[in-house]
């Protein structure tokens, strides 16, 4: 099995360029910038860009081989592991994530070890097992700090596997989990602050800054502000105005998603480019500008956040809404119709004709399916995890991985934008709750003898 992973790990990579692929992303890992985790950088500088492509293909293919490995402990069938291994290769955005400078190349096969992590876990909760999915999490953080919440995924699973354990042994276990999650987390916000001082920063000030932008909320009390705060909240409320109301004409429309990640994205970074101060110690707390008044907009009126927060989980589901055949005529249409578009010198790209991509046809309806299927595993099989544990590893883990994929989804909606990049960075774990329910519902409808063999393999033929 590892010998495939790896066999298939080395011809995608004679198939096609050992050079990376640069994207706009890219310079900031490369530069290791202030508002980036260390873990990526750290990577890219260890590896060097001339042998990156094989390196990060070869830790994608052992990521596979290790979660196949794991797969097979789980249930006892190799069949069923080998499905996962090729339904988590199958996916060419995934792959070209492993040819391009960007933290979906490390975070994706860290992910797999992780969940391979997650499934010894489920088949034996211990000291070693807890303390191994802590740590993974807590790497996983350092790469992509949207995986932060995956670290309740796994004491979730302690919990619920550890029922028989007295009270004393699961709080160890725990602690062990959290331990070891914690020890990467603070090592790399250490070995961060080292490297850049009082530059340190993140994107969490200016993405709450442009969710707050978004909604409609009373004004701020001006009182208390210092300059900066009162520059920014003086754009939120007066010169992003006609950018909520172009949206509010948009909402309920096909162009609506696409808008809202352009002017999310503007008002991060390019529309808000001419207040910020020159300085890397200025611009880290300009950030922090960002965040408070954010902050005290959404606080203004917190349910409006609500249905922005759900726009942006939709969007990770709904693909290719501006490229889709049938909608891009009418997205560019409603474009001209909207002109002059609010702030439309910052956003060359939403003004550009759109190329039709025929796949967009097929991948968007997929995601779509994709994403009610992976709701439904989350509450029916997490309905069953929670009041049978011991009913089968399959459903167990098919429950985890979907929990998985929704504690990230749920955590980028409210701090991140809705981006289909991130979908297929959390590929893996969704086509391992795929695979693993459609294993749990083969074996719950041929009974219970079949059902109890996945959840003790080694009883199994």
């Amino acid at each position: 099995m590892i010998a495939c992973a790896l066999v298939a790990g080395v011809v995608i990579w004679l198939a096609g360029s050992a050079t990376p692929v640069l994207v706009p992303d890219s310079d900031s890992y490369l530069q290791f910038s202030p508002y980036r985790t260390a873990s990526y950088p750290l990577f890219v500088r260890l590896v060097g860009l001339d042998f990156l492509v094989p390196a990060q293909l070869l830790s994608y293919a052992l990521g596979c081989a290790a979660l196949g490995v794991a797969a097979l402990k789980l249930t006892g069938r190799l069949w069923l592991a080998l499905l996962l291994i090729a339904a988590v290769f199958v996916n060419p955005e995934v792959m070209s994530f492993q040819r391009s400078v960007v933290s979906e190349a490390l975070f994706i096969p860290v992910l797999v070890v992780w969940l391979a992590s997650l499934f010894l876990l489920v088949q034996h909760v211990s000291m070693r097992n807890a303390a191994l999915a802590g740590a993974l999490a807590g790497l996983a953080a350092t790469v992509r700090p949207a995986s932060y919440p995956i670290i309740l995924v796994a004491l979730l699973a302690i919990w619920i596997g550890s029922r028989q354990a007295g009270f004393s042994k699961k709080i160890q276990i725990i602690l062990i989990c959290v331990l070891s999650w914690g020890s990467l987390v603070a090592a790399e916000r250490l070995y961060s602050r080292a490297a850049h001082g009082a530059a340190l920063t993140s994107l969490a000030g200016p993405h709450i800054y442009a969710k707050a932008s978004l909604i409609e909320a009373p004004p701020i009390e001006r009182k208390g502000l210092d300059s900066t705060e009162h520059v920014l909240t003086e754009a939120m409320e007066a010169e992003y105005a006609s950018v909520r109301k172009v949206l509010r004409q948009a909402d309920g429309t096909s162009v609506y998603p696409a808008m809202l990640a352009h002017y999310e994205q503007c008002i991060q970074h390019r529309c808000t480019h001419r207040y910020r101060p020159s300085g890397a110690s200025a611009s880290a707390e300009f950030n922090a500008a960002m965040g408070r008044v954010g902050t005290k907009r959404i606080l203004q009126r917190p349910l409006a956040f609500l249905p922005l927060a759900w726009e942006e989980y939709r969007a990770l589901w709904v693909l290719g809404t501006r490229t889709h055949p049938d909608r891009a005529r009418r997205f560019d249409d409603f474009i001209e119709a909207s002109r002059p578009l609010p702030l439309e010198a910052h956003l060359p790209e939403l003004l550009h004709p759109t190329e039709p991509r025929s796949s967009a046809r097929f991948v968007g309806p997929a995601f779509v399916l994709i994403g009610v299927a992976l709701a439904g595993i989350t509450m029916i099989f997490g309905f069953i995890a929670l009041r049978t544990p011991n009913r089968s590893n399959a459903v167990n883990t098919a429950f985890f991985s979907a929990l998985t994929v929704q504690a990230v989804f749920v955590f980028t909606s409210v701090t991140g934008i809705g981006d289909g990049r991130y979908t297929m960075g959390m590929w893996p774990a969704i086509a391992s709750a795929l695979v693993l329910a459609g294993a749990a519902l083969l074996e719950l409808r041929k009974g219970p003898a079949a059902s109890q063999s996945l959840s003790n393999p080694q009883r199994s033929g």
